[in-house]
């Protein structure tokens, strides 16, 4: 057995392991608290550093909205155009009363997913989303599941690509999810670009519910939408725009699988000079 005295030797030789040890735990901490600085409900700041939405220093707390459980609140800020440097899910994004008019732009690689409630328009105010196109291959994606709804006085801008051959940016819904009463503008491609108009898509049970929809033709490829497996246009007012140019495409709605028109008002305007016109049908 150990004397007093020598228990005491052992405890006092291993002290020079403490700063050690400190050490680590606060490496831990720091590291922890980093964590909590990337996920976690948060509040766009009145002044932030910048528009980035992914910089941790631009909320209240110094967390980034980006979880399934997180929301995103909006209020006033001398900061209103803001995008997205990393992918990014949400429960949803709330802009209180008197908030001001924010754009959210959705550039590839980039997605912003909805995966809860989606988005509460409580300003007053006509709040914007941008999906855009700027690396080959990739576009910026805006994404509604489970049963996540667009809201109301919101506009999606869906742009078209600037790439030969590259699809444009898109909003898509999936799962139950709802288009609510939104404004969607699908554009279409510039002079000698194909393929590349912004789109609006729905997948599984989702519903364009009240939602506007324009598609627009621009030089070439129009914008266009389309509805596959089990979706519906629900009371969804639709406006199609034929082509500009000569041979240029008009802008699309079809109707795959077993989705429906519904209860959908689809207005149908002709091209302009030899340009084609709109196309409306099933595949």
């Amino acid at each position: 057995m150990k004397s007093t005295l020598s228990a005491k030797c052992d405890l006092l030789k291993g002290s020079a392991n403490i700063p050690v040890m400190l050490a680590a735990v606060v490496v831990l901490a720091l590291t922890l608290s980093a964590t909590r600085s990337h996920a976690g409900s948060a509040t766009w700041r009145l002044s932030p550093t910048s528009s980035d939405w992914n910089t941790g220093a631009n909320w209240v707390p110094h967390t980034v909205p980006d979880g399934p459980a997180d929301t995103a609140t909006f209020i006033v800020s001398d900061v209103t155009d803001i995008s997205l440097s990393a992918r990014t899910i949400l429960d949803g994004i709330v802009y209180e009363a008197g908030a001001s008019a924010f754009t959210i732009n959705v550039s590839s690689p980039t997605t912003l997913t909805f995966a809860g409630a989606g988005i509460t328009n409580n300003s007053g105010t006509v709040q914007n989303f941008a999906t855009n196109v700027e690396n080959m291959d990739m576009s910026g994606v805006i994404s509604f599941t489970n049963s996540a709804t667009a809201g109301s006085m919101t506009v999606f801008t869906n742009n078209a690509s600037p790439q030969q051959f590259e699809d444009g940016g898109v909003t898509m819904f999936s799962d139950n999810a709802s288009a609510g009463s939104a404004l969607f503008i699908n554009n279409g491609a510039p002079p000698d670009v194909s393929l590349s108009g912004g789109r609006t898509e729905f997948h599984g049970n989702s519903t364009a519910a009240n939602g506007v929809f324009i598609n627009n033709p621009n030089a070439f490829a129009g914008g266009f939408m389309q509805f596959f497996d089990s979706t519906n246009a629900g009371n969804g007012t639709f406006t199609c725009f034929g082509g500009m140019e000569n041979a240029a495409g008009g802008s699309t709605v079809y109707f795959n699988h077993a989705s429906s028109a519904a209860n959908g008002t689809f207005l149908i305007y002709g091209p302009t000079a030899a340009g084609g016109g709109c196309g409306l049908g099933r595949v």
